[in-house]
């Protein structure tokens, strides 16, 4: 799972010409996320790590990186 998203980071960034601030995944996934990251299995590590922040939504079914402007427009994302 951690490779794959460093894929998706990578590609946005080549996209747009910056760094995804924001990362969507499901419960599972990041679960799946979590177990590629051993011994980080706290939310905010795991977010420090990453460099961004995480929307858990069972609405995603793949993961997925984007950017959010300010925290009210990733309050109003979940």
């Amino acid at each position: 799972m951690l490779s794959f998203i460093v894929g998706l980071c990578t590609n946005f960034r080549r996209q747009h010409g910056f760094a995804p601030n924001v990362l969507y995944v499901s419960q599972e996934q990041f679960q799946r996320l979590r177990d590629d990251l051993e011994g980080l299995h706290d939310y905010e590590r795991i977010r420090d790590r990453l460099g961004m922040d995480i929307m858990i939504s069972e609405e995603v079914l793949h993961p997925r990186v984007g950017w959010i402007t300010g925290a009210s427009r990733l309050a109003e994302a979940s």
